[in-house]
């Protein structure tokens, strides 16, 4: 078979068409305007909490994500890092009901699955089996402790 001249340019003529009306062809609009766009994704990869979750005393940070999980961190110079982690890439959660009770450098924070009992008046506030413990309801069951 011998192709000529005008093969190819019927060939490049379609081709070239077909590229013409693929450019042309809408693209699905994202959902909503850019500044939009980037918020959504800053919602879905932001390492930062709520305010309204994050509790501090003296050195101690507590960020309360879940009825079941609260963020505890301990940093000398009382500054605390808000990088993303393997296990939470977004810290800016709706903020769970709980309670904040604070006295004499004492803190309680309760919610619907755990209780957290710190006393920051001691060395440093550095975390340890004395001044620091949870309570956690596992099917209508509490369990007390902390891990070293």
């Amino acid at each position: 078979m011998r192709i000529s001249l005008l093969h190819f340019a019927a060939i490049g003529f379609l081709f070239g068409s077909t590229i013409g009306l693929l450019s042309q062809t809408p693209q699905k609009e994202a959902a909503g305007p850019p500044a939009a766009q980037h918020a959504a994704s800053e919602t879905i990869t932001n390492p930062v909490a709520d305010p309204r979750a994050v509790v501090a005393l003296g050195r101690a940070r507590f960020t309360v994500l879940t009825p079941e999980l609260i963020r505890i961190e301990w940093a000398a110079d009382g500054k605390f890092e808000d990088h993303a982690s393997f296990v939470f890439i977004n810290r800016r959660l709706p903020v769970p009901k709980f309670t904040r009770e604070e006295s004499d450098r004492k803190l309680t924070l309760k919610t619907s699955a755990l209780t957290l009992n710190y006393d920051g008046s001691s060395a440093e506030g550095k975390f340890t089996a004395e001044n620091l413990s949870i309570e956690l309801t596992v099917d209508g069951s509490r369990s007390r402790g902390i891990r070293e």
